[in-house]
């Protein structure tokens, strides 16, 4: 049984050259294609929003604004799994780190297991640097398609960052929440309505963070945009992971 933040530890010892993720390879769209969900909740608001990204078999992670309490009322899927998962319980992360907990992140434990040979490392720690030569990924579920009882339609789509910085919210876009970092895309960002629970990953495949847009949900005002996206740092909610119950 290996907890979650045992494969963050590892990843601390063993920062200086080698990682716990095959080849030490950037993120891949075969990694995403097993790794990233589509949230399914009975919310008409989300509908068609929320990502989650599986960190072990029984796992996947996402915003905490993107899933109901009770379990039932959720289920997973993305095209790597015949059907729709379905999630056993729910456990809502605060950060330790963090002046306020109105940020959380959501755990899932599934039912089934999550079809996959291997997972991603989870950083603890964070690096504010990109550039066109060492570009970080993010990536999101879209249903698409569904035709009752046929199974839903998914398609998972890439994005490429070439600045990472927790600066350029606050000065370029007039975001100021200080927790969040913005993402300056390569070319395309995600829509801001699809970026919810988008997974961040650093040019070595690490799962640096999560895409945060809360407050999309409450003011309607917010333009849509793709010119830069929010994420949440998972250094943030380090220690809350060290929980033994997460483990798989």
């Amino acid at each position: 049984m290996v907890s979650i933040v045992s494969r963050v530890t590892l990843y601390a010892i063993l920062i200086a050259g080698l990682t716990c993720k095959a080849d030490n390879e950037a993120i891949q769209s075969h990694d995403l294609n097993q790794w990233l969900f589509f949230i399914n909740t009975p919310s008409t608001l989300l509908s068609r929003s929320c990502s989650g990204v599986a960190i072990s078999s029984y796992h996947v992670l996402t915003t905490d604004y993107c899933v109901f309490e009770d379990p039932t009322l959720n289920t997973i899927g993305n095209r790597a799994n015949t059907w729709d998962i379905s999630v056993e319980s729910v456990t809502f992360i605060s950060s330790n780190k963090l002046s306020t907990h109105s940020h959380r992140l959501a755990l899932l434990k599934t039912v089934s297991p999550v079809l996959s040979h291997q997972w991603p490392v989870i950083s603890s720690l964070f690096e504010e640097s990109a550039s066109s030569g060492n570009r970080w990924t993010s990536g999101y579920v879209e249903k698409t398609h569904q035709s009752p009882p046929l199974k839903p339609f998914y398609e998972m789509a890439l994005r490429y960052y070439t600045a990472i910085r927790r600066e350029a919210c606050q000065t370029t876009y007039m975001d100021t929440d200080i927790s969040l970092l913005c993402g300056v895309p390569e070319n395309i960002g995600i829509n801001n309505r699809l970026i919810h629970g988008a997974p961040l990953f650093n040019s070595n495949g690490e799962l640096v963070a999560i895409g945060y847009k809360k407050q999309l949900l409450i003011d309607h005002t917010i333009p849509i945009t793709t010119e830069f996206n929010q994420f949440i740092p998972i250094a943030h909610f380090y220690d809350s992971l060290r929980d033994p119950q997460f483990e798989e």
